[in-house]
């Protein structure tokens, strides 16, 4: 036994190292990214906490000068999915200030579990459950519990903890119970001042875990206190230094001179030349040598001991408070340390000693970076491990990819693959049966061609196409042939015939027969046949034999006025007829095209057969279409919710289909908890001739997050969702104003379903929820106000929530002009920067046909204008159009010509405006539908109804429904008219709002409304005042939007509030209207909003200087 007593005071060797080149990207990690969490983060540690066998990160996080309830005094815990990517955070409550964390079994089950160290309060333990989760804290009373430190301290087997607190001068060790739990602090004295860490590990190589107390206070002297573990607790505390007056930052334990000995490493110093990373190496007689000293970037704080590049050698990291940089020192073969370099990071000032770990987040084999930064969230650097692919046993059926590292979960479509000509090629199959490192890749091939491939995945760069040479076959080769015609078994001169994939091709000849030659023998060919104004077709698995022609191979080509449907002929090397459909966009236009076979059976019904890949098609973030990555969660149902069988080579049959049926299948994902979510639906016609018309809908998940002024996407935004606080969420289960955790989903783009995550480049995100749930999302970037949604009810379908986020204002802002019309010339000029791609022109003198204007304008990103009776006013309008819209947009024009007279539209034609829509219908109420239409919502989406003899009520919530996209439907006091009610029930609301009372719009309507929609009463709701500003309020208050602005209107009139009503929506305001102030009500319900900025429309005359001067006082600006 080795025991060490006394003060140790080192000599100081110093070994100033020339810097390396600053290195944005590095060698040993990738560019950082970042987690944003709020609040301010303070310790991190990594470790397995939910038993799957993956490490995950811990985090704790104080608070900083602005109180952020949602992410204070919070644990956060991040899982690692099994794409290697981490979970959103799930959130636990702490009992303090957490400055530090740890991860151990602490209750001796086997399983890690969660240790906090509350400053100055106590230490806290979270205890891992049966279900992967933790339990509550139960707490320890201490105040040495700054900085924490698990392990064996009575070498019992079993995990204790020990802390410090601030210059407390001793150290707590609290041990392990025989039942789980931990005894009374022991205490033990050990010199330290402040800023202090606590580190444990062998420092005398006796197989016993030792204390090491770093003194970060001020100048403090020694800096380096140890407890030595002996057989009846510890020694006496022994002490090293790394000099007089030197600050120290950070300690850690390791061996860093490869002599399988554990040293001690400490950061310390202020700025170059006098700042460095001293190492106490153990010697061979159990005691530590002086401290030797290796140059440091500036002010060096964290620190930590990894093998970081694979050598079997330890290395030590740290961060550089306040310069934005990580420090990498690689361990030389001489046992010393190499020169440094450096990693980019985001600003922090400074951080806190337990503010980094290293670990493997990625279950890749390599050490990753997690920090605690107080600035910027969770960072990670993960370990670029350097990615490779070869191919191998090219042959017409397909070939092997080799990865490196090795890959375990990819599925064809992480492959591409192209022909000679950069022209895609179908990847059938991707199978691995040694856990990823090689792929067995199906594909239908041409010999004697070369084709390309590569594999793409999120966070590897596998580096250039490599080539796929399939050898040329000494076997004669043979041919396909066969006749192409029309759906009245008419010949096509000249239609194109291609073996996919290959130069192999050919045209019909006048009587529609082809016939390719010189096709090398192989299996499982697709032959396409095309012709202009008519609709591709392809047969697949066309198998070419030596010396042999394959025949009949024949094509029936569709018109493309046929929109989809085929009927007769064209038999299939298969057995059955090609079919072509479509799949078709949220505006029901085709957009690629999908094959099926149709066959009957002795009943004469009829089963579709198709590749379950073509109609499960994805729009992705950029435009693109491309198959869902992983078909295996994807399901198939009649709409009576009957399963459709798949095949195990992804063919879908649908049965017993008669003649005259319409049928429609929904399209369904299993989510990870068993739930499943409506992503597409697919329609079958039959009609009475037997011809067969097949559509899916393209699935477009993805929302997209728009500038307001610019209309341009905004990317890097944080964007995350919660739980909403509603009754079916609480009766559920789920905790309101909680982050969602949600599964991962790999290939999901742009975020594979992560929570929260990042918008992309073209402002999109995109998340898979669970179905009857709510939700609101809120969105955060840097100049921009935060942006929080209301709350958005998912059913059994997806939901596609665009918005718009605006840049920061603040103060009381007047946008108005001489007149109505210049009024709304202002309010547009303010609320789009850049050019426009449509505008809405509504007339400036009467309401009824513009008021539902506002919901197509936001959705568009118009402007709505109004167009006066004089030249003088319309010629403004122009002007405006001609300097500030596109000439290839869109002009909307509200109502009929006699409200926005058909010379005024000649004149927007003669300015250039080509493309000109007139919404009109018989009357007010029409229109209002027209307009409805127009915004093609989805089934179940809430409407609001308005009293269309008036303007205020239809005013008052013009913003919020505009920015939710609810249709506003006109209707009269005492009944819905004919087109309103067709409307309602062509929609099928999931809820109605009606503004106003029973003096506007009569219990009558509210009757028909149950009657049409066999909704209950809790889901038609009334919102209503007693007068028109009542209304105005209550709406406000009711919907309650989360913009830190409000916009005024005058209620005594209609242009300013109408053009006013998209740049409310677009700034996430309500709009309130008033007469000469406002009321004591309204200024109450504006205090708890928390006002940045507010918007008046229209001059002093209509919005009074005694209200500019009331939200001037309000704001404080």
């Amino acid at each position: 036994m080795k025991i060490k007593i006394g003060i140790f005071l080192a000599f100081i060797i110093l070994l100033v190292l020339p810097q390396t080149a600053y290195s944005s990207e590095g060698q040993i990690f990738k560019p950082y990214i970042n987690y944003k969490t709020g609040s301010y983060p303070e310790a991190v540690a990594i470790g397995d906490v939910n038993g799957d066998g993956k490490n995950d990160v811990v985090m704790t996080t104080s608070t900083s000068s602005n109180s952020d309830p949602v992410n204070d005094y919070k644990l956060f815990v991040f899982i690692q999915n099994s794409a290697g990517g981490l979970n959103p955070p799930i959130k636990y409550s702490v009992s303090g200030v957490p400055t530090s964390v740890d991860i151990c079994d602490l209750n001796n089950d086997g399983k890690k579990d969660v240790v906090v160290g509350n400053k100055g309060v106590n230490i806290e333990v979270f205890i891992q459950n049966q279900s992967g989760g933790l339990d509550s804290g139960v707490n320890y009373s201490t105040t040495n519990s700054q900085s924490i430190k698990t392990g064996d301290f009575n070498n019992d087997g079993l995990m204790d903890v020990a802390g410090i607190g601030w210059g407390s001068n001793s150290v707590d060790i609290l041990f392990q119970k025989s039942d789980g739990t931990l005894g009374t602090p022991i205490t033990y004295s050990v010199q330290h001042g402040g800023y202090d860490q606590l580190e444990a590990g062998d420092v005398n190589n006796d197989g016993l875990t030792d204390l090491i107390v770093m003194s970060g206070q001020l100048y403090a002297d020694p800096n380096i206190g140890i407890l030595y573990q002996q057989s009846n607790g510890f020694s006496s505390p022994a002490y090293s230094s790394v000099g007089s007056n030197i600050l120290t930052h950070g300690v850690a334990i390791g061996d860093i001179n490869n002599d399988k000995l554990n040293d001690i490493i400490v950061s310390h110093g202020g700025n170059q030349p006098t700042s460095f990373i001293g190492t106490f190496n153990q010697n061979s007689q159990g005691t530590l040598n002086p401290v030797v000293n290796y140059a440091a970037y500036d002010c060096p704080e964290s620190v930590k001991v990894a093998d970081v590049n694979s050598d079997g050698k330890m290395d030590v990291i740290s961060l550089n408070g306040g310069w934005d940089a990580l420090s990498l020192y690689l361990q030389d073969g001489n046992g010393g340390m190499m020169p440094y370099s450096r990693y980019s990071l985001p600003y922090a000032s400074h951080y806190n000693p337990q503010g980094l770990a290293i670990g493997d987040i990625n279950s890749d084999g390599a050490p990753d970076v997690a920090i605690a930064d107080y600035n910027n969230g969770l960072v990670i650097l993960y370990h670029s491990i350097p990615e490779a692919l070869t191919v191998s046993s090219p042959a017409t059926t397909g070939f092997t990819v080799g990865l490196s590292p090795s890959l375990s979960g990819l599925v064809a479509s992480d492959f591409t693959l192209k022909d000679s000509a950069s022209n895609p090629v179908t990847i059938t199959g991707a199978s691995t049966s040694d856990g990823g490192a090689t792929y067995a890749i199906s594909a239908a091939l041409c010999a004697g061609q070369t084709y390309t491939v590569t594999a793409t995945k999120s966070g590897y760069d596998f580096g250039l196409a490599r080539n796929v040479v399939v050898p040329a076959t000494s076997t004669t080769p043979g041919a396909i042939s066969g006749t192409i015609m029309d759906i009245n078994g008419t010949p096509l001169v000249g239609a194109n015939v291609t073996v996919t994939g290959s130069v192999y091709s050919t045209t019909t000849t006048s009587d529609g027969i082809y016939t390719i030659l010189n096709v090398p023998v192989g299996t499982g060919y697709t032959v396409t046949a095309s012709k202009t104004g008519y609709i591709s077709t392809n047969v697949i698995g066309v198998a070419v034999t030596a010396n042999t022609t394959t025949s009949g191979i024949n094509f029936t080509l569709t018109a493309n006025s046929t929109n989809g449907g085929y009927g007769g002929g064209g038999s299939s090397s298969t057995g059955g007829t090609t079919v072509t459909g479509s799949v078709i966009d949220g505006n029901s236009t085709p957009v690629s095209n999908l094959t099926a076979i149709v066959t009957t059976d002795s009943n004469r019904n009829y089963t579709v057969s198709m590749n379950e890949a073509q109609t499960v098609m994805l729009k992705q973030p950029n435009g693109t279409m491309s198959s869902l990555s992983d078909l295996s969660k994807v399901t198939f149902a009649t709409a009576a919710g009957s399963p459709i069988t798949i095949s195990a080579d992804g063919t879908i049959k649908v049965t017993n289909l008669a003649k005259g049926t319409d049928n429609h299948l929904n399209i369904r994902y299993n989510l990870d908890n068993g739930q499943t979510i409506t992503i597409g639906t697919m329609e079958i016609k039959i009609d009475s001739s037997g011809n067969v018309n097949l559509t899916t809908t393209l699935i477009d998940p993805y929302g997209v997050i728009i500038d307001a002024a610019t209309g341009k996407p905004v990317a890097g935004a944080n964007v995350t969702l919660y739980y909403a606080n509603t009754e079916r969420n609480n009766t559920n289960g789920k905790t309101p104003d909680t982050v969602v955790p949600l599964p991962g989903i790999d290939g999901f783009k742009p975020n594979n379903n992560i929570n929260p995550q990042i918008s992309d480049d073209s402002g999109a995100y995109g998340f898979m929820v669970f179905p009857t749930t709510d939700y609101y999302i809120v969105a955060t970037k840097d100049g921009y106000n935060n942006y929080t949604s209301p709350t958005i009810s998912v059913e059994q379908d997806i939901v596609k929530w665009d918005f718009k986020m605006n840049q920061t204002t603040s103060g009381v802002t007047r946008l108005a002009g001489s007149s109505r019309v210049d009024t709304a010339l202002a309010i547009a000029k303010e609320n789009y920067t850049g050019k426009v791609a449509n505008v809405i022109l509504a007339t400036a003198d009467n309401y009824p046909d513009a008021l539902a204007g506002s919901v197509l304008a936001y959705k568009l990103n118009a402007p709505i204008l109004l167009v006066g009776s004089s030249e003088a006013d319309q010629e403004k309008v122009l002007d405006y159009m001609k300097d500030n819209m596109n000439q290839t947009g869109t002009v909307y024009i509200l109502g009929g010509t006699s409200v926005v007279s058909g010379a005024m539209e000649g004149k927007v034609t003669a300015s250039g405006f080509a493309n000109i829509a007139r919404l009109d219908g018989t009357d007010r109420y029409e229109t209002s539908v027209k307009i409805a239409d127009q915004l093609k919502v989805k089934t179940g989406t809430p409407i609001v109804l308005a009293y269309g003899e008036n303007y205020p009520d239809a005013l008052s919530i013009s913003s919020i429904e505009a920015e939710m996209q609810y249709p506003i439907l006109l209707v009269q006091k005492d009944g819905l008219s004919d087109s309103v009610k067709n409307e309602i029930a062509a929609i099928k609301p999931t809820k109605v709002f009606i503004i106003g009372g029973e003096g506007v719009i009569g219990a009558t309507v509210e009757s028909q409304v149950a009657q049409i929609t066999s909704l209950d009463n809790l889901n038609i709701v009334r919102i209503a005042g007693a007068d028109r500003y009542e209304t105005s309020l209550a709406v406000a208050q009711y919907f309650n939007l989360s913009g830190r602005s409000v916009c005024i209107a005058t209620g005594n009139n209609f242009p300013d509030a109408l053009a006013g009503s998209v740049y409310s929506a677009n700034h996430n305001s309500p709009i309130i209207l008033s007469d000469g102030r406002l009321s004591d009500q309204v200024m109450n319900y504006l205090k708890t909003r928390k006002l940045t900025g507010a918007t008046l429309f229209g001059g002093e005359a209509v919005v009074s200087k005694d209200i500019e001067q009331q939200l001037e006082q309000l704001i404080g600006k």
